[in-house]
Order: structure tokens, then sequence, then C-alpha cells
């Protein structure tokens, strides 16, 4: 693949092209990345509000009014967006899987598959989803399943 590169302190606003023949998943990961650079993410704990590493982020779950974020080795924390919104934000490594859930595949520990054929997901840190009918398709896709 080419690449060509334009330093050219000017240029407002940044902006990226890219022309390729197929968007791949590791090409997928690049571009949300990039595109993630200056989006900060923050967190609400008690009394403290805790910038987020995304890398770091198991799975998002929303119930009743809340959102919540588990982070692996940081414990929960309340988010103030709603999940459509983050849905609509996060890099390609999320995945809805439920109404209320969204995991990151990159922090799958495995999968547990039912005798009603419905999937578990074990996180990371611990953390268990179960993904809906209406989502396995979705999850299988993004998991090259």
């Amino acid at each position: 693949m080419k690449i060509e590169l334009h330093i050219d302190p000017a240029t407002t606003p940044e902006h990226a092209e890219v022309y390729v023949q197929a968007l791949t998943p590791p090409l997928q990961t690049a571009l949300d990345q990039l595109g993630q650079v200056d989006q900060q993410w923050w967190g609400y704990q008690e009394k403290q509000i805790i910038p987020l590493d995304l890398r770091r982020l198991s799975l998002i779950r929303a119930s009743d009014d809340t959102v919540t974020a588990y982070r692996v080795g940081g414990g929960p924390v309340q988010l103030r967006e709603r999940l459509y919104q983050l849905e609509a934000a996060l890099p390609s490594n999320f995945i809805r899987v439920f109404k209320g859930e969204i995991v990151n595949g990159d922090l799958i520990d495995h999968l547990t598959v039912g005798l009603n054929g419905l999937i578990n997901i074990a996180m990371q840190d611990g953390q268990v989803a179960m993904v809906s009918r209406r989502y396995m398709k979705l999850l299988k896709e993004r998991l090259g399943l």
C-alpha cells in the first residue's frame, strides 16, 4: 500500500483521505484510532471525574437511566452519554451484543454457547454479557466466526 503524508501547518481543518479496494479489519482499526486522536472520554465515580482509556473498557451496560462502563483493573464508572450515542462514537472493536450492552471485542476472554444456542461472553475483567438473538449475526461477523 502506498502512503503519502503531507505536513502543512496551514491546513485547516486537518483531514485524511483513504483510497482502498476493500475495508479490512486492520484498516478499520487504524482509521478508528486516527479518528479518536482528539477525543477524550470521561467517567464519573462518586465525586471523581476520571479520564477513560477506551482500550481498557471491557463492557458498557445501560440499565434504568444509568450507563456504566466497566474498566479492566479500574472498576465501574458512570457515563453521561446514552448508549446509542456511545455506539456511534466508539471504535469498531466495540460490538453491540444486547439492547443495553456493548462489549470491547479486544477484551473478550471466551465465549460459551448454551443449550438453547445463545452465547454468553466472558470478559477479561470477569464481567459477563449475554448475546441476544438480534445481535448474534453481528457478533459473529465482527469476530470472524
